[in-house]
């Protein structure tokens, strides 16, 4: 009964599926994490995205820097805190989250 249970539901490894797509856009699984992030929630700062996917501050600059270098967001100074960085995809950026 196990045998043919296991032959009927095959199981998928999400993590290399999710791996494999970042790779094939030229990017990290952390990159697309945070492409994602600032798709789902435009303008949010880098601290809300840190809070989000509980990355560091460190590791959330060190990515934004990235992928504004990529073109694929844009950070943009608050208006109301000009400590704060607002997050926005580029075109490039939305096209690899879609």
């Amino acid at each position: 009964m196990l045998e043919q249970k296991n032959a009927t539901h095959e199981s998928v490894d999400y993590v290399a599926v999710y791996e494999a797509c970042a790779k094939q856009r030229g990017l990290s699984v952390p990159m697309l994490r945070v492409l994602e992030a600032v798709g789902l929630h435009p303008g949010c700062t880098q601290k809300e995205v840190g809070e989000r996917l509980r990355f560091s501050k460190q590791r959330v600059n060190a990515l934004v820097q990235a992928l504004a270098q990529k073109q694929m967001l844009t950070r943009a100074q608050s208006e109301s805190d000009g400590r704060n960085k607002l997050l926005r995809l580029t075109a490039q950026g939305a096209q690899a989250v879609s």
